[in-house]
């Protein structure tokens, strides 16, 4: 299910973005957020309330680097990256390497 912020002159552009992270290979959901944890859209399996909570542990963890790892108990692996104002958390699978 995508939740898109409902801004007609960003929309489009921005759900485009949304859409093409989400049907990556691999990825089963795709989280964006400001710089305060709103929420600005998702598509696919994500956990709403994760979204305040992965910006303030990016906020931290980007002081050293740019793109942050997180394993969920469930299973996911949530890989999250910060760009300026925008947090992007990209769902996926954790699958064993071979």
């Amino acid at each position: 299910m995508e939740r898109a912020a409902s801004l007609p002159a960003i929309d489009a552009p921005f759900t485009a973005a949304l859409k093409d992270i989400a049907s990556q290979a691999g990825v089963i959901g795709v989280l964006f957020t400001d710089k305060n944890g709103l929420l600005l859209g998702s598509s696919g399996d994500v956990d709403l309330s994760l979204a305040g909570y992965l910006t303030s542990v990016v906020a931290q963890a980007t002081k050293v680097q740019p793109t942050v790892s997180v394993t969920t108990p469930d299973g996911k692996l949530i890989l999250v990256h910060k760009e300026s104002e925008m947090t992007i958390a990209v769902f996926k699978k954790n699958e064993p390497i071979r």
